[in-house]
């Protein structure tokens, strides 16, 4: 037996127009051809049958309607809202199939007059449950971290989210504008005041916080002795996670048991290194000064063997300077074969007969 579901429940079908109509071109009281009249509003599909033997008439509707809205319109505009698809994709898709879909100023209707406004009630409505379970809770560690709508230092926006780390559930999110705070510098501080200042009016008692390693965050939380954890990748920081961190020194030179109790071992199975020699070794106190130095004197080689003794060096005002690199002057353009086979060997001799042009 078939049991009725909720509108949002029910499950939807793609039906051809040719099919759908052909149920209606009969009347069901005298059995002859009536007449029909479809209209559409979207998704949405409405069909008037009347014959003319016997007035036989009936409307039937594809989906039913909140008022005048159509159910199947406001439930495919959520779930373009909800899943953060675009409209002008989807559009293209029902396009490409000659399938009915709305105009986006109705998408945007129905953003505005249902969508958003549920959102934040639900929103509201769960932050209202949390922050209570917050207040009642005697360790509280929470997150902070923001994003701006550009990268860099010319960020108009910016929102600070906070998060309760022990549960992963979003408690507040605070709206910066740059100008209200001097510069989009100073827009994350001001999001972390107003988070804290209002988690305190809702009485929430912090343990510690996990964040950034921003210089005005961290005078900030200074100055109200707040406890604070830098954060790895945006991940929370504790002394577990500096142990595993602090355990890849050991695991990079085949150390796979360390000396600190809260990470003893690697996680990975024993495996039997084979290329041993491959492997990092711990470095000697001033090994990095010889490698320098070492380096160091195999270029200063390198620039003496370079360096020719028939070269002057440029001056200041050479006009052959250009892009930063000092170009050949014209006493090093010339071949030394041709300024043998001047008399007397004097290049100065083929620079008054010969005109270089210099750029």
């Amino acid at each position: 037996m078939y049991t009725s579901k909720a509108s949002h429940e029910d499950t939807k079908y793609i039906v051809f127009e040719n099919f759908l109509l052909e149920l209606f071109e009969t009347c069901p009281v005298c059995s002859r051809d009536s007449n029909i009249q479809p209209r559409s509003n979207g998704t949405f599909l409405a069909i008037d049958q009347l014959c003319p033997h016997c007035e036989y008439f009936r409307q039937w509707k594809s989906q039913p309607c909140v008022g005048s809205t159509p159910v199947g319109n406001l439930q495919l505009s959520a779930s373009l809202y909800f899943s953060g698809a675009s409209f002008f994709q989807m559009k293209k898709v029902f396009e490409s199939m000659h399938l009915k879909m709305f105009k986006y100023r109705t998408f945007r209707r129905h953003a505005s007059m249902y969508l958003e406004p549920l959102i934040i009630y639900k929103w509201k409505k769960e932050q209202v449950d949390l922050v209570k379970d917050l207040c009642e809770a005697d360790k509280v560690i929470i997150g902070g971290d923001m994003r701006a709508d550009s990268p860099g230092h010319s960020a108009k926006y910016g929102s600070y989210t906070t998060m309760d780390l022990q549960k992963n559930l979003i408690i507040d999110i605070q709206l910066v504008q740059s100008n209200e705070v001097g510069g989009s510098y100073h827009m994350e501080k001001e999001g972390l005041k107003r988070s804290l200042e209002w988690l305190e009016e809702c009485g929430v008692r912090l343990d510690c916080i996990v964040t950034d390693r921003h210089p005005q965050i961290q005078k900030f939380l200074k100055e109200r002795n707040v406890t604070q954890y830098y954060d790895v990748w945006h991940l929370e920081k504790g002394p577990e996670k500096v142990a595993k961190w602090k355990s890849l020194i050991n695991h990079i030179q085949d150390v796979h048991i360390h000396d600190d109790p809260l990470y003893p071992q690697c996680e990975h199975s024993h495996r039997v290194s084979k290329g041993s020699s491959k492997r990092f070794k711990p470095g000697k106190k001033g090994e990095r000064e010889k490698v320098t130095s070492r380096g160091g004197k195999r270029k200063g080689k390198a620039r003496e063997k370079n360096q020719t003794h028939d070269s002057a060096p440029p001056s200041a005002s050479a006009p052959w300077r250009s892009r930063g690199r000092d170009l050949a002057a014209p006493e090093e353009i010339i071949n030394k074969r041709a300024v043998q086979d001047v008399p007397g060997g004097n290049p100065a001799s083929l620079l008054r007969t010969v005109s270089l042009p210099i750029h």
